[in-house]
Parts: structure tokens; sequence; C-alpha cells
């Protein structure tokens, strides 16, 4: 185990039995404790880079349940699953939910998402992105054909609601931008990403007790200009 100056564990100094990659020690980023397999137990998720190739976003997590005493038992090791700064919320008669910002990128693209992930009893998850923004420079990952740039990223998210509880929607402010045409990548070599204006806007959604809903301004906006899904760049492939 390491630690810090004040004693603090922060990762380990070889990599787990669980993990693929056996030549960097295991950075702990995370710890986060919560309701998060059913409305009633204790669980605890420690999420960390190190420890796994690139395909499965350098690092993982592993989630315990917490027994009375304190005692964690391990549920499951997600490969792929790296911290990407959780906050959990209460849903009424059932547990706690997490939402994140993930970032991601390859082949001239870099995206930003906001992602939603609950766990179920032994482990099992359903993830959904609620929208991603990506800048998209090298034509190699815009499709093979030629075109202008795009820069797009999350400048702030936050949730509306009182803490402790569920909340009533989820607000963010983008930016999206298209160079002009006479810039058009025809290849990933010409960096940096050449320089144009881009716009704010403001992506609503509502929270209905059990899952965010685009408000209809932010539907259209996610057709236009933010995917609602860009899952080979952003969504973990959790495969443990």
């Amino acid at each position: 185990m390491t630690r810090n100056r004040r004693g603090r564990p922060t990762g380990c100094r070889v990599c787990p039995k669980q993990t693929d990659v056996r030549y960097w020690p295991w950075t702990l980023k995370e710890a986060l404790a919560g309701r998060l397999t059913s409305a009633h137990g204790r669980d605890l998720l420690l999420a960390g880079w190190g420890c796994e190739p690139h395909m499965m976003n350098w690092g993982g997590a592993f989630l315990f349940a917490l027994s009375g005493d304190g005692a964690p038992r391990l549920l499951r090791y997600y490969a792929g699953l790296s911290s990407v700064r959780w906050r959990a919320f209460r849903v009424a008669g059932g547990p706690d939910f997490l939402l994140g910002r993930a970032e991601g990128g390859a082949q001239g693209t870099s995206t930003h998402s906001i992602v939603r992930l609950i766990f179920h009893r032994g482990g099992r998850y359903s993830l959904r992105t609620l929208f991603t923004t990506a800048s998209i420079f090298c034509a190699e990952a815009a499709g093979g054909t030629p075109a202008p740039p795009i820069r797009s990223q999350i400048l702030r998210w936050w949730v509306v609601g009182q803490v402790g509880a569920a909340p009533s929607g989820l607000l963010a402010t983008v930016t999206w931008g298209q160079a002009p045409k006479s810039e058009e990548a025809a290849a990933c070599s010409k960096w940096p990403m050449p320089r144009f204006p881009v716009k704010t806007y403001q992506l609503r959604f509502r929270f209905n007790g059990r899952s965010f809903q685009p408000t209809p301004a932010t539907a259209r906006l996610l057709r236009n200009k933010f995917s609602p899904s860009l899952s080979l760049w952003v969504n973990p492939q959790f495969t443990r």
C-alpha cells in the first residue's frame, strides 16, 4: 500500500490480482460510500488509475459491501471504470445513483460527457450517457471525409435540488463551434487545432423521480450539436 505524507492510503505498490497489467502501481483517485446497491445497504466504491491498458481507460474500480462492523466484502471489480468525479444522489425507496463527468478521446476526437451510473445487487450496473460534447479535429475521427473541425466542451454543470434529497433537475453550460469550410482537416497532422469562435449554450434536464429528461429545447440541441450517446469514446466497457 502507498500512503501520502499524512499517512492516508493513496493506492497499491503492486497491481491487484483482478487487474490486467502488472508493471505500474494502482493510484486511488476516489473513495465514495453510500447506498449504492440497495436502499438499506452500505457500500464503498474505490476508483483509481493504473494497472489497465489504454483501451480500458487506464484504470478501474472496486465495489465493496460493508457489514455492520464496517468490514468490506468485495462484490466486483470493473476494468475501465476509472474515476470520473462521481457524485451520489438519493432516490426514494431505492439505491443511490451516481452522476459524473467523464473525459475520453482518441484519433483526433476529444469528448466531455455527463454520465449516470446505477449499481444493482451483486454488482450489476446500468450506465447511461446524458449528453456528450465532442471536439473533432482529425478527418479519421470524422469518418474519413475531410470536414471542418468542431470545438465543444462542458464549461460547468450542476444539479438542482437539496443536499441529501432527490434532485429536481440538471443544468449545464456548454460550448460548440465549427470552423469555416476553408479549415477542413484532411489528416491528423495539422496540429494544433485552428482557432475559431464558439457559442455558449445552456442544457436543461428535469428529473422525474427515476431519470433525467431533456427539455424540448435541449432535445433539439442534442439532435443537432450534442450527442446523447458517444459510447465509443466515453462509456467505460466494464469487463468483470
